[in-house]
């Protein structure tokens, strides 16, 4: 499925002006769990031209992206940390998420200066045309999760900057955001599908210990991969499936594997957790 196979023209074309006009905004889909309606929505009229790309969705994701309109939005302050930067070869600006996130792997920074980072995630992100011209596209072979740190990791190889900024949000839902009481502690628990779990696991252990070799990094996703396993044992629905996800996705990252995930006991997508 493509674009083309969505809308008549390939895209959603937009009313914004000045120099976000020239700024295209792509929206990758999959099963969506959270409603694509909105985030069509938010930013339809924050850019010149929307790109809708789906990566084989079933008829419920492609029908709810047909039937979106535009709606007023803005990316002015992405526009304006790339234009305040443009002699310092910057390639993706991000803007920082509100809502529950529990993302322990990375850390971006605080205050309301742009700050230079080795990773951020694609969500919320703006990508100069030239860094693509330069270092190419997105991995396929990962799927999910973890394409925009292998990312950052090769431009900034190749002499690009990332950075963060502040002073432009955006809404992101991790999953099916819950909290939990662990001995007098607050646990956020994302509810994250089998199929995700799988993908999270196994990309970083690919990516850091085959990829770009990153000890800190490599750490960072084992705490953060015990954690899952806890939190999916302890809170979350199907936990035999889900655990069994994340060895499963921890022994493929091991020994190298990437690719499009199992279809393992009929946990073949990720299903949307908004369905009433």
């Amino acid at each position: 499925m493509t674009a083309r196979d969505l809308l008549a023209d390939g895209s959603i074309r937009a009313g914004a002006a000045g120099p976000a006009r020239f700024v295209a905004a792509v929206i990758t889909t999959y099963n969506c769990y959270t409603s694509i309606e909105r985030t069509i929505l938010a930013i339809a009229n924050q850019v010149g031209k929307v790109i809708i790309v789906d990566n084989g969705s079933e008829p419920e994701t492609l029908d709810a992206i047909r039937g979106a309109i535009a709606s007023p939005g803005a990316v002015a302050e992405l526009v304006r940390c790339f234009m305040d930067h443009e002699a310092q070869h910057v390639g993706i600006v991000w803007a920082q998420w509100i809502g529950e996130i529990d993302f322990p792997q990375t850390s971006y920074g605080k205050g309301d200066t742009p700050r230079t980072v080795d990773r951020i995630p694609s969500s919320g992100c703006m990508i100069g045309r030239e860094v693509f011209e330069s270092v190419g596209m997105f991995r396929e072979d990962y799927f999910l999760d973890c394409t925009d740190y292998e990312y950052c990791a090769r431009i900034i190889s190749a002499g690009w900057r990332v950075l963060t900024c502040p002073t432009a949000t955006v809404f992101h839902r991790p999953g099916d955001v819950t909290r939990r009481q662990f001995f007098g502690r607050t646990v956020v628990v994302s509810n994250y599908p089998a199929e995700r779990l799988f993908l999270l696991c196994r990309n970083g252990f690919v990516l850091y210990l085959w990829e770009s070799r990153s000890g800190r990094h490599f750490r960072e996703h084992c705490r953060s991969t015990a954690a899952r396993l806890v939190k999916s044992l302890l809170y979350e629905r199907e936990k035999a499936r889900k655990s069994s996800a994340i060895i499963r996705g921890s022994v493929e990252g091991l020994m190298g594997h990437l690719g499009p995930p199992p279809r393992r006991d009929g946990d073949h997508r990720i299903r949307r957790l908004d369905r009433k």
